[in-house]
């Protein structure tokens, strides 16, 4: 079993991956990061158990490797480490160190109701009128004769709508690699993929 996954792994060109991935798990052990157990369809790898990045024996449990890579698909592993929220972020810097990591952006865009909300306060329109305007919608007569009134609120509306509101970084997911990818910064600077 043991060399049957090794193989798979290699020719799939995923050696790398499970270098890193051991490496980052043998820090966050030796710095006294608890790690869970292992989580997925990772479970089902002898390989990431004999290597201690899983606590879970797949032959034990009768786990198929196959869930986690199989050759006939081309998609990449992923392997959920969940490690312990107080030193997290010090197995990420290791990682920023070492391995060129870049955290995982994260991002949400203004909803209907959040833009209403942020507009209607910025132009201090009357609570009234927002909670009329939530109610009844963008498509309703009350908005279209609320727009008229008021153009530039719709020009504002229509200009920001379906734009990003927050720019943030994952909690701990991060990617690493050769290739050069888009980055942004966030609003405290940091540079997130």
């Amino acid at each position: 079993r043991l060399q049957y996954e090794f193989d798979v792994i290699r020719s799939m060109d995923f050696s790398t991956y499970f270098i890193i991935l051991n490496d980052m798990v043998d820090y966050a052990k030796s710095i006294k990061v608890k790690i869970g157990s292992g989580r997925g369809s990772g479970a089902g790898s002898l390989i990431l158990y004999t290597l201690g990045i899983t606590d879970i024996n797949p032959l034990e449990y009768d786990l198929k490797f196959e869930r986690f890579i199989n050759p006939k698909r081309l998609d990449f592993p992923d392997v959920d480490v969940d490690y312990d929220s107080k030193g997290r972020y010090e197995v990420i810097k290791y990682a920023k160190d070492r391995w060129g990591a870049i955290p995982v952006a994260t991002f949400s865009r203004y909803s209907d109701d959040s833009l209403h909300n942020d507009l209607t306060k910025y132009f201090e329109i009357d609570k009234g009128v927002r909670n009329q305007i939530k109610e009844n919608g963008i498509n309703s007569e009350y908005y279209k004769k609320f727009v008229s009134e008021n153009p530039f609120y719709g020009e504002c509306y229509s200009a920001i709508s379906g734009q990003m509101k927050h720019i943030g970084k994952h909690a701990g997911g991060v990617v690493i690699t050769d290739k050069n990818i888009p980055t942004i910064h966030t609003s405290s600077g940091e540079i997130v993929a």
